[in-house]
């Protein structure tokens, strides 16, 4: 899904969603990433890396579906690589 968010006249942000689907009524924004831990990083160091090197990505998904509609969001990254 593609978003565009309006920043001033003439200027437009665009953000492409890899995924977004409702469940229980509620909306689901998923943005898949390939990375995997580097070697002797811990998973919980990488989890925490990558959720600070992402959160603006995220923060802008959120915040254009909270003006596109009222169903309560849920955000976040998804690590396919990593069992």
């Amino acid at each position: 899904m593609v978003l565009h968010k309006k920043l001033e006249e003439g200027s437009f942000l665009t953000r492409i969603v890899d995924r977004t689907f409702v469940h229980d009524n509620k909306r689901w924004i998923v943005d898949y990433k390939s990375s995997q831990p580097e070697k002797g990083e811990s998973l919980e160091d990488f989890l925490s890396r990558e959720k600070q090197q992402y959160l603006l990505q995220l923060s802008d998904y959120f915040k254009m579906f909270v003006k596109l509609e009222s169903l309560p969001i849920i955000a976040g990254l998804y690590f396919p690589l990593i069992s």
